[in-house]
């Protein structure tokens, strides 16, 4: 522990990899704040590795203006901001900022909010994020983006840092797979533009349809913050509020998308859900309890997988999703989550040959055609279809369904015939292929007749 010490020295101009993990130094030595005193002109620095995470302390304005050859930066778990000058720098491959403790910026925030400020009325920072992606505490145009054309830039992690504000434009990151600002106070919006923003204030979206437009290779976005959302949509300068908090309807036109999580706990995003089958190689996308629909009358409409052949996981799970669910031809979906929303019906259920686990739940007005699993999902395991309104059961449904662990069909309206053919196929099921610990939920709904089952006996002597 070197709690209040000064980081090793060292010659930067010939050091490949500087690596001080998991210490106590607090003040980074002179040579990475002021490089230009320690190297010769028109001379840069041969610094590939730059390591600090896990120094809790550490804290300077780092200047990587003259570390051409840098490569891979870790400043997690520290209290540095993000290094200067790394605009442009083509070796720059990886950046990891988890747990970072980013210094608050000083100043006020500028926020157009009666049209008197600078920009579309709208536009700015409401809450006084500090903007961390950027050069400046009140970016005004998107020059300012930190790591502006680094093209062989693959992975931005912000995981558990305090990244905050606006969310840029990814100018120049070609190379880019993944960025992860799960557990952030990321908001969205972008600086003010009146041209590249289309006359909109920045804060219109979460984000544009251009944001991603470099960055064409990312296959991986997860975005995880209370905050995503917040002053973000239709402006109303009367109130001085937000609504319908969403992303540009292409934003999300990437080829090479397999893994998309978009979560705010808080419910912010309250506006239109985009269109997944723009990114056709989807396999998983969890956006539950995030607040979808809840600006418009009648929720957003239930989005359609029809052009997303390889999802595996899906959780849309409490939000306000409405309409029909159609799930057909999916060969590879294997989990499915959509309870607590306001669909009306299942209008499709055909080849998902995949599918064991789906919940459907506390969709009130969902029925009233339960679907056909031993048609379309045979190999189905658990089945939430609670609190919700299905009356009508196909004979044959269950009867085939051999690897079935759960089934909660309660709280709906199945009348007695219904309950019977339902026991009925279910006894078929297991005499198909016996087993334990199958769970079956039927309560509240009409009462069965009489279903006789035969149980065997056996005779056993005490002798």
């Amino acid at each position: 522990n070197n709690a209040g010490e000064q980081t090793p020295r060292v010659n930067i101009l010939n050091i490949k990899t500087y690596d001080i993990t998991s210490n106590g130094f607090s003040v980074p030595s002179d040579e990475f704040l002021n490089p230009q005193d320690y190297l010769p002109a028109n001379t840069p620095s041969s610094l590939q590795n730059y390591y600090v995470y896990d120094n809790d302390s550490l804290n300077g304005v780092l200047n990587f203006g003259r570390m051409d050859d840098i490569r891979n930066i870790n400043i997690g778990d520290t209290t540095l901001p993000i290094p200067t000058g790394l605009d442009g720098k083509q070796q720059l491959g990886s950046v990891n900022c988890t747990y970072s403790r980013f210094p608050d910026r000083p100043g006020s925030s500028a926020w157009n909010k009666d049209g008197t400020g600078s920009g579309v009325i709208g536009d700015g920072s409401p809450s006084g994020a500090n903007n961390h992606f950027y050069t400046t505490k009140n970016p005004t145009d998107f020059n300012s983006y930190v790591f502006q054309n680094c093209s062989n830039l693959t992975s931005i992690s912000m995981y558990a840092s305090r990244m905050d504000g606006f969310f840029p434009k990814l100018v120049g990151n070609n190379s880019l797979s993944s960025i992860d600002l799960r557990s952030t106070s990321i908001e969205g919006g972008r600086p003010q533009d009146v041209s590249a923003n289309g006359g909109q204030h920045g804060r219109r979206y979460i984000m544009w349809n251009d944001t991603f437009e470099d960055a064409q290779n990312i296959s991986s976005i997860l975005i995880r913050s209370n905050v995503l959302g917040r002053d973000i949509g239709e402006y109303d300068p009367v109130t001085q509020t937000y609504s319908k908090a969403a992303f540009e309807g292409a934003t999300f036109n990437l080829p090479s998308l397999t893994e998309l999580e978009i979560l705010c706990p808080e419910k912010r995003i309250r506006g239109e859900f985009f269109d997944p089958s723009q990114s056709p190689a989807l396999q998983r996308l969890i956006s539950y309890s995030t607040g979808w629909g809840l600006d418009i009358s009648g929720g957003t409409t239930c989005p359609s997988f029809a052009g997303n052949p390889s999802i595996v996981y899906v959780d849309l799970t409490d939000n306000q999703f409405s309409g029909n669910l159609a799930l057909n031809n999916l060969p590879n979906l294997a989990e499915f989550y959509i309870g607590s929303n306001i669909l009306d019906a299942i209008t499709g259920w055909d080849q998902l040959p995949k599918l064991e686990y789906v919940t459907v739940s506390s969709n009130a007005s969902l029925g009233p055609d339960l679907p056909n699993f031993s048609v379309g999902s045979p190999n189905i395991r658990n089945l939430g279809f609670n609190n919700c309104n299905f009356t009508n059961y196909t004979v044959g449904t269950f009867a085939t369904c051999t690897r079935i662990r759960v089934v909660d069909l309660s709280n709906n309206n199945f009348n007695s015939n219904a309950i019977d053919n339902i026991l009925t196929d279910l006894i078929a099921n297991y005499n198909a292929a016996p087993r334990s610990g199958v769970t079956i939920n039927l309560r509240n709904n009409a009462p069965p007749t009489v279903v006789y089952v035969q149980v065997p006996t056996v005779n056993i002597s005490m002798d």
